[in-house]
């Protein structure tokens, strides 16, 4: 009778976000594919995210992409513990919702978002590359004071549209982050129009907020990607 191995995970659940709502499905452990692995993309963003100290959160690629973007994601981060789950996927009637953070629930309930904290909060332009720029203008959660509601505002100021964008983002495991739809996949040019999406940062211990962003995108026919990090939040976001 042949020995038979038993393989075992002391880590949390690893459980996948998309852009969209957030929907969890626990998954197995796998050992890696024989085939050639995008180590040199997947070390880029390890590095950028510091190690083991950060929590990302991932967006879906946008509503044309297949649902196995997910997977290619969960494949790029890496051995990382991840939050959310693919948009695509509905989750099995049997899984029980303990796992999901109360914030992100409390956020999506019937009861207004904001309120009026966030009224003297300025915004911040948190990237600016190559005609594009992302904004981040804050609210403070109505439901829970210890959220801090972030809406992105992505421009194009290039002649051209830029297509196929996906927003990326982690945060320190001391804060848990959850990243909403995005209103388009193109960014048109001229600054004639933005993106927009939000993004819920649950920071109890009222923590000085720090984030790393990953951009992807197509423009002038070229895959374009950039890593960044955010550290110029106003004290009133997070306080």
């Amino acid at each position: 009778m042949p020995v038979m191995e038993k393989v075992t995970t002391n880590g949390p659940t690893e459980i996948v976000q998309t852009n969209g709502e957030t929907d969890p499905t626990p998954l197995e452990t796998k050992p890696p594919p024989s085939g050639p692995q995008p180590t040199n993309q997947a070390n880029d963003l390890l590095d950028l995210l510091g190690g083991n100290d950060i929590t990302p959160v991932i967006p879906t690629a946008p509503t044309s992409k297949p649902a196995s973007a997910g997977g290619e994601l969960l494949d790029l981060l890496g051995d990382i513990n991840l939050t959310g789950a693919p948009a695509a996927a509905p989750a099995p009637a049997s899984v029980p919702q303990i796992s999901q953070p109360p914030f992100l629930l409390d956020g999506l309930s019937s009861q207004p978002l904001f309120n009026d904290i966030a009224t003297g909060i300025p915004s911040i332009t948190a990237y600016s590359k190559n005609g594009l720029k992302i904004e981040f203008t804050f609210e403070r959660s109505n439901t829970n004071p210890s959220v801090t509601v972030i809406t992105i505002q992505a421009s194009n100021s290039t002649e051209l549209d830029m297509t196929d964008f996906v927003f990326q983002a982690a945060v320190p495991k001391t804060f848990q982050l959850q990243l909403l739809s995005p209103s388009s996949s193109i960014v048109p040019a001229f600054n004639t129009g933005t993106i927009t999406q939000v993004i819920k940062v649950l920071n109890p211990q009222k923590q000085q907020l720090r984030m790393r962003i990953k951009l992807t995108y197509n423009h002038k026919g070229s895959a374009m990607q950039d890593l960044a990090e955010v550290n110029n939040f106003p004290p009133q976001s997070w306080q």
